[in-house]
């Protein structure tokens, strides 16, 4: 768990664990698996509520009632843990408004799921390492919940395909974002091992021309 003091308020990141449904060649085997065990109800409960200690202290503390406090979950994939919709229910239920929830997620679960998503706030990062599948399923999710925004994993060997996804999404009017895979810099290592991956010429004029058009509006 990450607790960050904003200016307007707290933005906490909460991991929610190393398992998740993809096994992607450019996340790092520390980020992810199949394996974990997924953390008891009662364990999440706990937690909560010494973070919310937590954040009643810090605001005596600075002498001020932040007016935003943003619960933001990831991992691994949070939609994999079988208790996470029950968790998210019982903080609305227990702390009200005092607590907004966001899911960062890829986007690989049921219809029936993304109904009961919808009513949070979201981030849905596309992978194109899926199956053809698996990839339908997230696109259909990414439509049906027009309201959250699309993280593009802009794959060096599957280019064409995020540049389609982002124009379709443009004309739907989903905000999006093209990602550059990697946040190791120029660690040769990690190149070496394809967690960050490097881009050609004309890659690189996409994400330049991307960000020059957007910074023009």
């Amino acid at each position: 768990m990450k607790i960050e003091d904003t200016m307007n308020g707290f933005d906490i990141i909460w991991d929610l664990g190393r398992r998740c449904t993809y096994e992607c060649t450019y996340c790092p085997p520390h980020r992810n698996n199949k394996t974990s065990p997924l953390v008891t109800f009662e364990d999440l409960k706990k937690s909560m509520t010494f973070l919310d200690e937590y954040v009643r202290i810090y605001e005596d503390m600075r002498g001020k009632q932040y007016k935003r406090r943003k619960l933001s979950f990831t991992g691994g994939e949070p939609t994999v843990h079988t208790g996470f919709l029950k968790f998210a229910n019982y903080i609305k239920e227990t702390y009200g408004d005092r607590y907004t929830i966001g899911i960062t997620t890829n986007g690989l679960f049921t219809k029936r799921q993304a109904e009961l998503y919808k009513d949070f706030a979201g981030t849905i990062s596309y992978h194109a390492e899926g199956t053809p599948a698996e990839k339908k399923l997230v696109i259909d999710n990414i439509y049906l919940i027009k309201h959250w925004q699309v993280n593009v994993m802009f794959h060096k060997d599957y280019f064409d395909e995020c540049i389609k996804l982002c124009e379709d999404l443009e004309e739907a009017g989903i905000k999006y974002i093209p990602r550059r895979i990697g946040d190791d810099g120029n660690d040769q290592s990690s190149i070496r091992n394809g967690y960050t991956h490097v881009y050609t010429e004309f890659q690189e004029d996409y994400f330049a021309e991307h960000w020059r058009k957007k910074n023009e509006k």
